[in-house]
């Protein structure tokens, strides 16, 4: 991985190969081969990348995959005034989401058939069920999903943690880190001084079949950081939503200083 890594300071874009090696080498380093069948690369234009529950397979479309990375390092480069020379560092930041997102669904799986009953593996239960019998609903608010926000965070957070080991000056990691921060926050709203919404709120507003009362249960017994509570869209306190926060207008201030 760091022989990869280093490419990218020479403006290398993560292939295929690439891929393979990165999902090979987690796999056999986490123990997750029971969850685990095969890389796939398909022409599906609805998808970019996808991990299938049932047979165990990660799909990539590569050109799809390419082109929306490519786009989203667009829209930073604007957003924040970054110099060309680093829009390189910004789309494999956006394939290597893509790519550890996919892992953890992989190690949800993973984590499911092995363990007893807990708040995460009963909400990631929950998601496939949700994906398996109405995929619209779940297309509709993938975002509120339990599943597919650890998914994404545990995603962002990776491909941040990983470009530190590159040349990408400390301004331009701020930005990728507070890609990560907004994601935290997503979707949870800080309602007044005592109360903040979390997605599974607002979960339970689109699905009455969700047993909330069973979540608090589990929620109660399991003392989850408040990291993970995120991770899974759970509740947290205004203190935690405004630790957060603050950590995002850091970030931002210290990117508008070149800091």
């Amino acid at each position: 991985m760091i022989t990869l890594l280093n490419r990218f300071d020479d403006k290398h874009i993560i292939d295929l190969e690439d891929i393979l090696e990165i999902t090979s080498k987690y796999v056999r380093d986490n123990g997750v081969e029971s969850s685990f069948r095969d890389v796939s690369f398909t022409k599906d234009d609805r998808i970019i990348s996808d991990y299938n529950f049932n047979n165990s397979e990660i799909s990539f479309n590569m050109e799809q995959l390419l082109n929306v990375s490519k786009q989203r390092a667009e829209e930073l480069k604007k957003e924040y005034d970054i110099d060309d020379k680093y829009e390189s560092y910004f789309i494999n930041y956006r394939i290597l989401y893509h790519i550890y997102k996919e892992l953890e669904h992989v190690s949800q799986k993973s984590r499911l058939n092995r363990e007893k009953e807990s708040i995460e593996n009963y909400l990631i239960d929950l998601s496939i069920n949700m994906k398996n019998s109405n995929r619209d609903f779940f297309n509709e608010n993938h975002l509120l999903i339990p599943s597919e926000i650890d998914a994404d965070n545990v995603g962002l957070s990776t491909a941040y943690t990983l470009l530190s080991y590159t040349k990408l000056p400390s301004r331009e990691a701020n930005i990728v880190q507070l890609e990560y921060l907004k994601r935290l926050l997503l979707n949870y709203d800080r309602k007044n001084s005592y109360q903040v919404t979390a997605p599974i709120d607002i979960l339970y507003t689109k699905d009455s079949s969700i047993d909330s009362n069973k979540i608090n249960e589990l929620l109660d017994a399991s003392k989850y950081s408040k990291i993970s509570r995120m991770n899974l869209g759970l509740p947290i306190t205004t203190k935690e939503y405004d630790n957060v926060e603050n950590e995002l207008v850091k970030r931002k201030i210290k990117i508008k200083h070149n800091i």
